[in-house]
């Protein structure tokens, strides 16, 4: 372990001393693996953090650091990982799909309609979604809150292509 230990500080001096950004999360995620060969899981999680955070679009990263909270049941932490990741990235469709699961996340693992509400109105803000706008809209009735469930009715009738959908959907913002 002592080894791996060494191997991983040389990394993170090679880290500091990189000039862009790629390269230092790429030693940055190197020195992840070889702290969790020294059995340093807590440490190797705050380097795949930076290495993330360093570039944000690099999926092998990202997958290892999810995989990491996922194992470990972290799920608060993955969700807030996903919105972080999602705020730095510049392609609005892998930036939909991690708000997506992030409030995926905290609705059914975490429990939490409150922030699932926050992280999917982010969402809308790339564009009517068909999915959020559905959940936004059970969500505001459920609450007792008419008339926004039938602002995100009226989005979704726009954004539904099916004509039998479209017709339930306006039949259920008629109802409200």
């Amino acid at each position: 372990a002592e080894a791996w230990d060494q191997a991983a500080q040389a990394v993170d001096e090679q880290a500091q001393l990189a000039a862009e950004p790629k390269q230092q999360a790429a030693f940055y995620a190197r020195e992840a693996a070889l702290l969790t060969l020294a059995g340093d899981e807590s440490s190797a999680v705050l380097r795949l953090e930076q290495a993330t955070d360093l570039d944000p679009v690099h999926e092998e990263f990202a997958k290892a650091l999810e995989d990491r909270f996922s194992a470990a049941e972290r799920f608060a932490d993955l969700a807030a990982y996903l919105l972080r990741r999602a705020d730095k990235l510049e392609g609005a469709a892998l930036r939909s799909e991690l708000r997506r699961r992030a409030a995926t996340i905290q609705r059914d693992a975490l429990g939490d309609p409150e922030a699932a509400r926050e992280s999917l109105q982010q969402l809308l803000a790339d564009g009517d979604d068909e999915d959020a706008l559905l959940f936004l809209a059970d969500d505001a009735a459920e609450r007792g809150e008419p008339a926004e469930a039938v602002e995100y009715l009226a989005r979704l009738k726009r954004v539904v292509a099916d004509p039998a959908r479209k017709a339930e959907v306006m039949l259920r913002e008629a109802r409200l």
